[in-house]
Formats: C-alpha cells, sequence, structure tokens
C-alpha cells in the first residue's frame, strides 16, 4: 500500500528516467561484468542494442514529459558538456560521453535522491543474486592471480568488479539512510565487505569501504561539532578534484623506477603507477582524445595481449578523452560540492570526495553503471522530509528536515 503510494508520488516522468537510468545498468554490468553461459550470451548479446534503446528512450520520454523543473539555471553547463563530448567524438571516436551527457541531461527535472533509490534497489538485487548464483554453480565462478593472490571472480568478468559495485551501493545507502542508520547496520555492511574482500582479496575496495563506514559512523556519533568544523573547508573542497587530477598526472611523470619510494608505491598500487607512466610515453597527451585500445585483465585473459590498462580515473580519461573532457568532469564534480554545500549536505560532500579518492585506483569516476553520483550535479536535490522512499518507511525514519530551495 505505501508502495503504491511511493509511486503516485514520483510522478510518471520520474519513474520512466529511473526505469530507464537503471535498465542501463543492469544491461551494462550483464554484458561487461557477469560471466554467462554462452547459451545465454549468444541470445543475449545480438538483442542487447534493443535493449539499450529502450533504456535511452525511456529517459527522453521522462524528459520531455516533465516541465524541465531546475534545468535552465544550469543550461550554459549543460551546453559545454555537449560541445565537449562532440569534440570528445571528433577525437577519440568514443561515443561514451554521449551517453553521459544524454543521462545526466535528462536527470535534470528529477529527485537525485529517488534516482539514487532505484540504482540502489536494482543493483543490490543483481550483486547478491550474481554472488549467489556463482556460488551455486548457475555461473562461474572464475579464479584469478591463483599463484599470487587467490581470488574469486564470484559470477563477474574480473574479481574487483563486485566489490567496487558494493562500494558504489554502499555510498548510496548513506546517502539515503544518513543519521538514522544503527549500529546493526554497519555492522551488516562491515561483513559483506569483509566477505567480498575474503573472496576476492580486492584490497582497496575494502579499504574504502571500511573507511567509509567508519568516517560516517563517527559523523553521526560526533554530530553537530564535527559537522560545524568540516563545512568551513568549502573552498578546499572546491580544490580537491583539482588535486587529485594534478596529483595523478603529476605523479605518473615523476615515477622512477631506480628509487626505492617510487618502487615501493608503485608495488603497494599493484604496479599502476608504471603503467600509468607508460601510457603518457605511448600516446602522449591531446585536448580533444584519442583512440585507445585497452587491454585490461578480462581481454589479457582472453586474447593474450600485454596489458596496458589504466585504472586511473584522471588519466584515462585525459587521455582517451582529452585534456577538454579531463577538465569538464572535474568541473562537474566542482559543480556536486557546490550544490551539496549550499544544501548544507556533508554527506554528498565527503561521499564525493571518497568517490574521487577511489576513482585514483579505479575508472569510475564518469561511470554511470557503477557510480551515479554524477547525475546530482543537476539533478533536483529539494529533499523531502520523510517518507520519501519504501526503505525509510519501512525503517520509520525521519530525515532531517532541509530547506525546500531548489539547489
Amino acid at each position: 500500500m505505501r508502495f503504491n503510494k511511493y509511486i503516485q508520488e514520483i510522478g510518471r516522468s520520474e519513474l520512466l528516467y529511473c526505469l530507464g537510468i537503471s535498465l542501463y545498468a543492469v544491461i551494462t554490468i550483464v554484458r561487461s561484468g557477469i560471466v554467462l553461459p554462452e547459451a545465454v550470451s549468444a541470445v543475449l548479446e545480438p538483442r542487447s542494442s534493443y535493449i539499450y534503446y529502450l533504456a535511452y528512450l525511456l529517459c527522453a520520454l521522462g524528459f520531455c514529459t516533465s516541465l524541465f523543473r531546475g534545468i535552465y539555471s544550469r543550461i550554459c553547463f549543460l551546453v559545454l558538456l555537449a560541445a565537449g563530448s562532440l569534440l570528445t567524438f571528433y577525437g577519440s571516436g568514443s561515443s561514451q560521453p554521449f551517453y553521459f551527457f544524454f543521462f545526466i541531461l535528462c536527470a535534470a527535472p528529477f529527485s537525485g535522491r529517488r534516482i539514487l533509490h532505484f540504482s540502489l534497489a536494482v543493483k543490490a538485487v543483481m550483486l547478491v543474486l550474481v554472488v549467489l548464483f556463482s556460488q551455486a554453480g548457475i555461473i562461474d565462478d572464475q579464479m584469478f592471480d591463483i599463484d599470487s593472490r587467490m581470488r574469486h571472480g564470484l559470477g563477474f568478468q574480473y574479481a574487483t568488479y563486485g566489490p567496487v559495485l558494493f562500494f558504489f551501493l554502499l555510498l548510496c545507502y548513506i546517502f539515503i539512510r544518513r543519521e538514522a542508520m544503527t549500529l546493526l547496520e554497519y555492522v551488516i555492511l562491515a561483513a559483506a565487505a569483509f566477505y567480498l574482500y575474503k573472496m576476492t582479496n580486492s584490497r582497496m575496495a575494502f579499504f574504502m569501504s571500511v573507511l567509509v563506514l567508519v568516517f560516517f559512523f563517527l559523523l553521526c556519533r560526533i554530530g553537530k561539532g564535527l559537522h560545524h568544523f568540516l563545512m568551513k573547508f568549502r573552498y578546499l573542497y572546491y580544490l580537491i578534484p583539482l588535486l587529485f587530477a594534478g596529483g595523478s598526472i603529476a605523479a605518473s611523470y615523476a615515477y622512477n623506477d631506480t628509487a626505492s619510494f617510487w618502487v615501493k608505491l608503485n608495488d603497494l598500487l599493484s604496479g599502476r603507477l608504471q603503467l600509468q607512466q607508460k601510457a603518457i610515453r605511448t600516446y602522449d597527451w591531446t585536448l580533444f582524445g584519442q583512440k585507445i585500445d585497452w587491454v585490461g585483465n578480462v581481454v589479457r585473459l582472453q586474447t593474450g595481449k600485454e596489458y596496458n590498462y589504466v585504472d586511473n580515473s584522471y588519466m584515462h580519461v585525459g587521455l582517451e578523452n582529452g585534456l577538454l573532457y579531463l577538465a569538464l568532469a572535474l568541473l562537474l564534480y566542482v559543480v556536486i560540492m557546490y550544490r551539496a554545500w549550499k544544501a548544507d549536505d556533508l554527506y554528498l560532500i565527503w561521499i564525493t570526495i571518497f568517490i574521487m579518492t577511489i576513482s585514483l585506483t579505479e575508472p569510475r569516476l564518469l561511470e554511470l553503471t557503477y557510480n551515479p553520483f554524477p547525475l546530482l550535479a543537476f539533478a533536483d536535490l529539494r529533499y523531502l522530509e520523510k517518507h520519501d522512499f519504501a526503505l525509510t518507511v519501512l525503517w520509520k525514519a525521519d530525515l532531517r528536515a532541509v530547506n525546500r530551495r531548489d539547489y
């Protein structure tokens, strides 16, 4: 009954968009992240493009039938993003920036909170089912790095995919629950993160998940004193995207395989600094991007080609999509933190910081399949005071009242 009421409150336009972006995420994860039986892949692959078209259509219908609420004040940046997508397509031949721009544009009239609700619900069910099916033998649980680190794929095409997906689901869950989270919820989430770590040996995803849980647990328990203190660093927050990107590029140039410090740091990062430096020497920087044939672990195992994949999001985007698009991506995250600061939303500010941190070792900064938070750059951030999602209703949590201005 309450769920039906929630659906009525959403509105048809918002529901269409949420269904579209969720469908896009699901089919992308199924195609590129999950180990499927050959018979299933043979049936799914020829028809996957039609599913993508349906996802685009749903988002476009939601956008066109809305009242375009809150979009006009942000039209200038959207125009820049569209221009950057066009120039990136010209330079690299990649159509991915177009899809990124399309989903962000269509998200502008809708509630960012509800978009994350759908993302959390759909992907959480998907993650649980994939892991369960892999352990039940329904889909393959591939093994990786058997000689050095025993790593289960848990049904995904590589060992890190599941833990990284869990990390972003964790951020969505914290964004929704906030101060209403109980100690039991923190314990359950920590146990889930530990299970994924033991099975996949994905150290960075586990470390970041634990760090997120500890930080927000302390933020919730310490309360207003810590909140007011952290909100003072407004301009430092705006500089963080530039610092992370600049630090990544500087470290890649500074890496020296004869210096003990850099050798140890490179080993800690599983050889990523060496790969980043090699990528710069091989491809160099361009303004509008270039076509790069990345060879990751999945491709390497299938073809035997030499591994050259750059996991660092800032390096990856800058090399493949160009410096212009990288600048727009950094500006996008500045916009998110600016809007979060105006909304006095310390949760969103620090979630954004944690995303930029894990993006140092994961190429998920702009990948909406895993990371839905870029959609909040232009989505409606007006928060309902309570009863704004089925999860909130089920736990009977009263969210703190937030100013109803359109941020």
